[in-house]
């Protein structure tokens, strides 16, 4: 993970066992003791925004996700992913910044900006309101 973790982990061959050998040449795995690992690259994707370098993990309660037309009721079950930009927001409890960041980052077309702001700003603050503490750093 950048800053914290490799984003490179290894999959060992023999029994498919993934590891991540942060500053470490690739050893043996601990699971099966096999010696062939293959290399792995591992993406975090910001669950705010969309970014690939989220850093970090808000532990949070299941909530019911607004519900958009058309569509079925959707569950957030769990724990949410963030970069180090929506952890500032989410640390303010400031949802309005959280939004227009997520909007811009996702490079939303102006017609739908509108729309979209509705949804993401009920859906934030039930998260904000389901979290569960303080960041983690995300050791996926």
């Amino acid at each position: 993970m950048p800053g914290a973790k490799s984003n490179t982990k290894y999959r060992c061959k023999g029994c498919g066992a993934i590891h991540d050998f942060t500053g470490q040449v690739p050893t043996l795995c601990s699971e099966c003791g096999h010696g062939h690992m293959e290399q792995i690259a591992v993406v975090h994707v910001c669950d705010f925004c969309s970014t690939t370098n989220a850093r970090w993990k808000y532990d949070a309660e299941d909530f019911q996700m607004p519900a958009l037309p058309g569509m079925p009721v959707q569950m957030s079950r769990g724990a949410w992913a963030a970069c180090d930009e929506c952890r500032k927001f989410i640390d303010a409890n400031d949802v309005s910044g959280l939004v227009n960041h997520s909007i811009t980052e996702q490079q939303v077309a102006s017609a739908a900006r509108a729309a979209l702001r509705t949804i993401l700003n009920t859906m934030y603050h039930d998260f904000i309101k389901h979290r569960l503490g303080e960041p983690t750093l995300d050791e996926r």
